[in-house]
């Protein structure tokens, strides 16, 4: 899979997948290195064609001006999933390093809901994700519950 950082508007999610996949959906380039050099050049159609179909391409949103384009970005033919940046997001929505304020959730779960409206992938709908220190926190205090006989 391919993630485009910081897509802001449909124009940015168009050229997201131009840049990700080969013609006739894309202009990305073919290149010469050990990816393309074990294919002959009679099958290098095929190739682009089965990589088109293989790549992932998710559309990162990280910006509260985005926020209201989602359903658009989500509609471009090519963008698999959207996802969201979280604290990036929280920084742009004023409330920096909270990534679980109230407005990055409220804002997480409405573009969450159009994004599926949309028919596409939501992030969250692939894998789920923790942050390590709230785990070691909650196990720390798990321990010292049980310790404490309680």
């Amino acid at each position: 899979g391919i993630t485009g950082p910081h897509i802001v508007t449909k124009a940015d999610a168009e050229a997201l997948v131009k840049a990700c996949k080969f013609a006739p959906q894309g202009s990305r380039s073919w290149p010469i290195s050990r990816f393309s050099g074990y294919v002959l050049p009679s099958e290098a159609a095929q190739e682009m064609a089965g990589f088109n179909e293989e790549v992932l391409v998710s559309a990162l949103v990280e910006d509260a001006e985005a926020l209201g384009n989602v359903p658009a970005i989500a509609s471009v033919p090519g963008v698999d999933v959207v996802s969201i940046g979280p604290f990036d997001l929280s920084q742009s929505l004023g409330v920096q390093g909270q990534p679980r304020h109230p407005k990055v959730t409220q804002a997480i779960e409405r573009a969450a809901a159009e994004v599926r409206a949309c028919g596409k992938a939501w992030w969250g709908d692939l894998m789920s994700s923790t942050f390590v220190n709230i785990l070691v926190v909650d196990a720390a205090r798990e321990y010292l519950r049980r310790a404490k006989g309680g």
